[in-house]
């Protein structure tokens, strides 16, 4: 069984497909610093938790 991603693209709506861009294209920026940093030397380590999309816990405007 295959899935079909565009499909299930077109079926979000605008909004949905808003949130998930967003977040898509802020895991690449941070990945990016993240491989930038190694690059120079410094450890992952400074960077917020995965989880994390405030950087301070595991909440999103205080939502779980």
């Amino acid at each position: 069984m295959t899935t079909d991603y565009a499909e299930l693209w077109k079926a979000l709506n605008p909004r949905q497909q808003f949130y998930l861009k967003t977040i898509f294209e802020e895991d690449q920026g941070r990945e990016a610093a993240q491989r930038r940093a190694a690059g120079r030397g410094k450890s992952h380590r400074a960077f917020s938790h995965p989880g994390s999309l405030t950087g301070t816990d595991d909440t999103v405007n205080g939502c779980r």
